[in-house]
């Protein structure tokens, strides 16, 4: 049972890293974006 669990908060905690992740790549690109418009 505690394995089990475990597992599934290693997952759980993977997924959230890896949407953290992909939010702060989604946000550096827009900000890139506007910074070569106000160029």
């Amino acid at each position: 049972m505690l394995i089990k669990q475990r597992v599934k908060i290693i997952k759980i905690v993977k997924v959230q890293i890896e949407s953290t992740i992909q939010i702060q790549l989604e946000m550096g690109k827009s900000l890139y974006f506007h910074k070569s418009l106000l160029k």
